[in-house]
């Protein structure tokens, strides 16, 4: 089927609102409480996007949780290499660097960027506006680095 769906800013976030037609697809498709919405660009042109539901008990924990720290040290490196000491990198832009940087190419998605940041990177997100490098881990960040599955692959 499709669904309409309308862009909206809401509390300075960016939101996706999809209406009544998105409930029923996703009752039609059996969803439940912890179930992920899987949403890839078919053309962005014409804004036209593919809905998949996947199932809790589908996700491979492992292949998301190593995705996860590809997308929290690609974070990483592009708040450290736009070098503004002590300036919030806003949420928005941040997510629009990791798209262009391909990022989010790989067939297994990464959880909400909020929640990857916020567990998997020395991220910390700024009066909710943005994320800047919490300093106080370095120790942390070279043992993490060391240690992280196939980090240069985001």
């Amino acid at each position: 089927p499709t669904i309409q769906a309308e862009a909206a800013i809401e509390r300075k976030t960016w939101s996706v609102r999809l209406g009544a037609p998105f409930a029923e697809w996703i009752e039609y498709q059996g969803g439940q409480g912890r179930d992920d919405v899987m949403i890839t660009v078919r053309d962005a042109v014409k804004g036209e996007y593919l809905l998949r539901l996947q199932p809790r008990e589908a996700r491979d924990e492992e292949a998301i949780r190593d995705r996860n720290i590809q997308v929290a040290l690609a974070a990483e490196d592009i708040v450290t290499s736009l070098r503004r000491a002590e300036k919030v990198v806003p949420s928005w832009e941040l997510a629009a660097l990791l798209i262009g940087r391909g990022a989010f190419y790989d067939p297994v998605a990464p959880d909400d960027l909020h929640m990857v940041l916020h567990k998997y990177s020395m991220l910390r997100l700024q009066d909710g506006v943005g994320y800047i490098l919490d300093a106080r881990t370095p120790a942390l960040a070279a043992n993490r680095r060391r240690n992280a599955p196939a980090a240069d692959a985001a």
